[in-house]
């Protein structure tokens, strides 16, 4: 921020850019004793120095820019503005456009984004690019948000060393339609099977965190990240999610898309007993590490575990674990809770994505339509 003072009766002009070794001091005389035309002279340098610094600013790598983005974001994480989940998806997507741009003849720089033409020929061949890896029009989009996020970081105020998002006006690749949802006959029967598999002391480690987010209706996340207590970083307001039990292993506290809430499990499908003969070594207070990494499993890895037990537990359709979310929150429905306690259960912030969520089954809307005669 720059500021004027008065030195032997005339106005100065004084302000610090950014240089190569830090910091650089910049004074000009405003010559004149008139306090209004000096104002008015400190906003014309002011403009000035501004499109230097933007010309100077643009004609950096795109990887510098990155790299100073990336140093902001997790200055953000740090100080529990954004959660690390983000930042690790900035990073992987980000890092995936800097790979398609090693593949260019030449180096690319921010400024070259502000012309619409050459931003339009980078952005389709990042999309060309990774259609071309066999990645998915949900991933491609995921992919270019990210990079959203970071060009309109270099638009607005302070950095602004673009004019605009070369995004803002691209055609992003068509979404594909969401994973096919379980029906309560399927839910039912891969609860069953849990409770089976759990009772008789056979479940596995896929089937255990699936035991818990199906009769909790838990995201899957939550389940993967539960400890036995709470940390001193598990405060709500950070930027992070966490879990952990409580009250001897009775009901479940979760911090997650900022909302804290707690799930009382005492009386749910012998969970408490299920937790209270769970034993493992973890030094870091994991309910579920991985074996081989004393870890939580991460969502690709479970993922890949998750459609393995589908085919154990006999279930033909083909789900994703957030499925299993739907489908607890379609029992809810059918069981006749209302959206409002539905959301306090699995930790919605409104009423209207429990009702996007909820998928009532036909005899539940047969009951329904029987009050009408």
């Amino acid at each position: 921020m720059s500021s004027i003072y008065l030195c032997n009766e005339l106005w100065y002009y004084q302000t610090y850019i950014p240089s190569s070794t830090g910091k650089k001091k910049v004074q000009r005389s405003l010559r004149t004793k008139d306090k209004s035309v000096a104002l008015r002279r400190q906003k014309e340098f002011d403009e000035k120095l501004l499109r230097e610094q933007i010309q100077f600013s643009n004609r950096r790598k795109f990887k510098d820019s990155v790299k100073d983005y990336l140093t902001h974001r997790t200055k953000l994480s740090e100080g529990g503005q954004l959660s690390s989940h983000t930042l690790r998806s900035d990073k992987g997507s980000l890092k995936e456009f800097e790979k398609f741009l090693e593949t260019l003849p030449k180096v690319v720089h921010l400024n070259e984004f502000d012309d619409s033409d050459r931003a339009l020929e980078l952005l389709q061949g990042f999309v060309d690019h990774r259609r071309a890896q066999k990645v998915s029009p949900n991933t491609i989009r995921r992919d270019l948000r990210h990079l959203s996020i970071m060009f309109t970081h270099f638009v607005r105020p302070p950095h602004r060393v673009l004019s605009q998002n070369p995004l803002t006006n691209f055609q992003l690749p068509r979404a594909q339609e969401r994973i096919s949802l379980p029906d309560q006959k399927d839910w039912l029967s891969l609860r069953s099977y849990l409770r089976n598999q759990i009772e008789n002391g056979k479940a596995d480690l896929t089937e255990q965190v699936v035991f818990v987010q199906i009769e909790t209706g838990c995201r899957i996340s939550e389940v993967l990240k539960l400890k036995w207590s709470r940390q001193d970083t598990d405060v709500s307001g950070s930027g992070d999610q966490w879990s952990t039990l409580e009250k001897g292993n009775s009901q479940i506290r979760i911090y997650s898309k900022r909302r804290e809430r707690v799930v009382p499990i005492s009386k749910l499908g012998g969970l408490k007993k299920f937790f209270d003969g769970i034993q493992n070594d973890s030094e870091e207070g994991w309910v579920f590490p991985s074996p081989r990494t004393g870890e939580p499993l991460n969502i690709s890895q479970f993922s890949r575990s998750f459609r393995a037990l589908l085919k154990k537990a006999k279930i033909t359709k083909t789900f994703s674990s957030h499925g299993v979310r739907h489908g607890f929150i379609s029992f809810l429905v059918n069981s006749g809770l209302s959206s409002d306690q539905i959301g306090w259960i699995v930790g919605h912030s409104s009423s209207e994505i429990t009702r996007i969520y909820s998928h009532p089954d036909a005899g539940s809307l047969s009951k329904i339509l029987s009050k009408l005669k």
